[in-house]
């Protein structure tokens, strides 16, 4: 990041990291190589870094205008919203699976083995919690072996 940009009305203002005492880089802020992240990918953090950073350094002259700042402020608590709402609502979508998997326990399903291609019919003895790749994913049991809640294709009862 070469320059540090402000809007403020409708006027762009640019702050060079030459032309400005003691603007800082990059690498003092840790937007990039620290962070492991490139710069179309930031978060809260890196949202307020760079908010303080165009807080410290603005012109004194034509400081930013208070409505844009509150505008800032405004999406930045916004995206956090959002946050909380998509973590929340992919632990309840969680639960929800889990419910509707724990349902099969003690019924009659018909499952298609992966391996073979052939239908078994047989009852549900237990679910088990499969976490791959960060991501749960169900299995059912039917006579100690284990089907992918996908391979269900008929409850008998």
């Amino acid at each position: 990041m070469d320059a540090l940009q402000a809007t403020s009305g409708s006027k762009m203002q640019t702050m060079d990291n030459n032309s400005v005492k003691g603007t800082a880089s990059d690498n003092e802020f840790g937007l990039t190589e620290s962070m492991g992240l490139d710069q179309d990918d930031l978060g809260q953090e890196e949202f307020l870094k760079l908010l303080v950073a165009q807080l410290q350094h603005q012109d004194p002259l034509d400081p930013m205008d208070d409505k844009e700042f509150i505008a800032q402020t405004a999406q930045f608590s916004s995206l956090e919203q959002m946050q909380n709402l998509n973590s929340n609502f992919s632990q309840f979508m969680g639960y929800q699976q889990l419910s509707q998997a724990s349902n099969f326990v003690g019924k009659e399903v018909k499952v298609v083995d992966s391996e073979s291609g052939e239908s078994v019919v047989g009852e549900v003895d237990r679910l088990i919690v499969d976490s791959e790749n960060g991501e749960k994913g169900y299995q059912v049991v039917i006579e100690e072996q284990e089907y992918s809640l996908d391979s269900i294709q008929e409850v008998l009862s």
